[in-house]
Order: C-alpha cells, then sequence, then structure tokens
C-alpha cells in the first residue's frame, strides 16, 4: 500500500496540471492575505482614504473599519433607519417619534414593533448591515491595542492565511477532480470500458498523453 501511494504521488508531480494549480493557489493566498501586512497604527489625525461606505456588515482594520460595541452599533442603527424611514415618506417628525419609541426596546421588541407599526420589515437586515464602521485613527489605535494584548499580529495573519489557503485547495481540487473525471469518461468512449478498467491510477495519466498525441491504446 505505501508503494502504491508513494507512486501516486509521484505520478501527481509529473502532472502539468498539478504545478498549474500549485502556481495558482500561491498566487491566490499572498495575493488575498497581503493586504493585511498593511495593518498599523495611524498617526493622529491621519485617515485611511478609499470608496468605501462609512459603515458596512463587515470589514477589516487595513480598510479603516472596526467592529462597533452594541452602544455605538444601536447609535449607528437608529442613524441609517432614520433615513431609511425618511426615504419612504415618513416625516420628520414621525421620524423622531418612532426613534424616541424604539430608543429603549430590546433589539426584537423594536423589530416587531416597526413592522406591526409600521410594516417595515427591514429593520433586522439595516442594523446587521451597520456592525463595521469607519474609525478615527484614535479608535483604529486603541482597537489594535485591544487585539495585539490578547494574540500577537502573527496569529490573527496566520488564521487568515490558513483560511484561504483552503479555500484555494479546495478549488483547485475540484478543478482537478473533474478534470480527471472528464478524461476518464474521454477513454472510455475512445478505447472502450475494457480498456479503461485496465488503466486506471498512475496508467490513465499515460494513456492521457498518449491519447493526445498518437490515440494509441495499446497496453502494458
Amino acid at each position: 500500500m505505501i508503494a502504491i501511494i508513494r507512486r501516486e504521488i509521484k505520478n501527481y508531480f509529473k502532472r502539468p496540471l498539478f504545478w498549474i494549480g500549485v502556481l495558482l493557489v500561491i498566487y491566490g493566498v499572498f495575493s488575498d492575505t497581503s493586504p493585511y501586512l498593511h495593518t498599523r497604527y495611524l498617526a493622529e489625525g491621519e485617515k485611511i482614504a478609499n470608496d468605501k461606505p462609512a459603515i458596512s456588515d463587515e470589514g477589516e482594520v487595513y480598510e479603516g473599519y472596526i467592529p462597533a460595541d452594541p452602544k455605538k452599533h444601536r447609535e449607528l442603527w437608529h442613524e441609517q433607519l432614520k433615513q431609511a424611514l425618511l426615504e419612504d415618506g415618513e416625516t420628520d417628525a414621525e421620524v423622531q417619534k418612532v426613534i424616541g419609541k424604539i430608543e429603549n426596546m430590546e433589539l426584537e421588541e423594536a423589530y416587531d414593533y416597526l413592522n406591526e407599526k409600521y410594516e417595515w420589515y427591514g429593520a433586522r437586515y439595516l442594523y446587521e448591515d451597520t456592525s463595521y464602521f469607519k474609525g478615527t485613527a484614535e479608535e483604529i489605535n486603541s482597537y489594535l491595542d485591544q487585539k495585539m494584548e490578547k494574540k500577537p499580529f502573527s496569529y490573527y495573519y496566520a488564521r487568515k492565511f490558513a483560511d484561504f489557503t483552503g479555500l484555494y485547495m479546495g478549488f483547485f481540487a475540484t478543478i482537478m477532480f473533474s478534470v480527471l473525471f472528464l478524461l476518464f469518461f474521454f477513454f472510455k468512449q475512445e478505447a472502450g470500458f475494457g480498456v479503461v478498467q485496465r488503466f486506471v491510477g498512475s496508467e490513465i495519466v499515460l494513456r492521457v498523453r498518449f491519447g493526445f498525441w498518437g490515440k494509441t491504446y495499446n497496453g502494458i
């Protein structure tokens, strides 16, 4: 069994598709994780310039985003709720009344109130969309201090690296399996099922090579 596994591993190393996939995985992983290397403390008054919105449902520190604590999250939600209700045609006085009414409610209670009173069903999703906001230099530096006190930067970067590596390896394995699956049926049609049955594993690579360049199927 060990000899068979060793032979199959060697055969994988001989396939151009394998090395193309490895290079694409390496490029993809470093391309997606390299922005995290730009995470840094900001100087006083400095801002991270980009065209991203002020609030988002997700974000990274190198983009200027930090997660909102419950109090800040609620404030952002109320601000966005005001804008949404005004855009729906509610008057400013009515909007202020709504905000004052739900200000001291629990979230689920506030959702139900808006659903029943105004038939406004987007409050829950709007709350999720205000999970992150663009912080000031002081807020970003304070957030980094809190994170660095718990774990070193290498820990957070390694987690991102492992996540993207697993993602790209999954894509690569799916594509490679699909190609080998199609090649199996190609030779099943060209050479007949009996021949393909005899040439599985490492020998199917020889069938692929000879099939494309000479269409000879004389067995080993």
